[in-house]
């Protein structure tokens, strides 16, 4: 079953993908070369932090793509039920910030619930 979901993988649009990523990345260290003359921690660094979370959404991807889309189609009203649960929870323990209250935080992490139910 493996193998059957993979065989129509896109293979163009990962390479595409592939490349934003990596001028994004570039962008990134070249907008803040002067800035890195300083010492900082790793963590502080915008071109490692954004390489780890581009490699978590890699991996993030791959998991989506391995997934059969019925299971997406057959769980839709399950997704959409927890999608307005993450809204309302932004409702109640959301955080303001620049005058909109849209994210809310889990330890590391911010999440904002909005950009994951246009998905839905």
């Amino acid at each position: 079953m493996g193998r059957r979901i993979w065989r129509n993988f896109d293979v163009v649009l990962l390479v595409s993908a592939l490349l934003l990523i990596g001028l994004g990345i570039a962008m990134i260290y070249s907008a803040t070369l002067e800035r890195s003359g300083s010492p900082t921690r790793l963590w502080d660094d915008f071109v490692f932090r954004q390489a780890v979370y581009a490699i978590v959404g890699l991996v993030v991807m791959f998991i989506v793509a391995g997934i059969d889309y019925r299971f997406y189609r057959d769980s839709s009203h399950l997704i959409y039920a927890i999608g307005l649960v993450l809204l309302l929870l932004v409702f109640i323990f959301g955080r303001t910030t620049f005058g909109a209250q849209s994210w809310f935080y889990l330890r590391f992490v911010p999440v904002q619930p909005s950009e994951l139910i246009k998905i839905v």
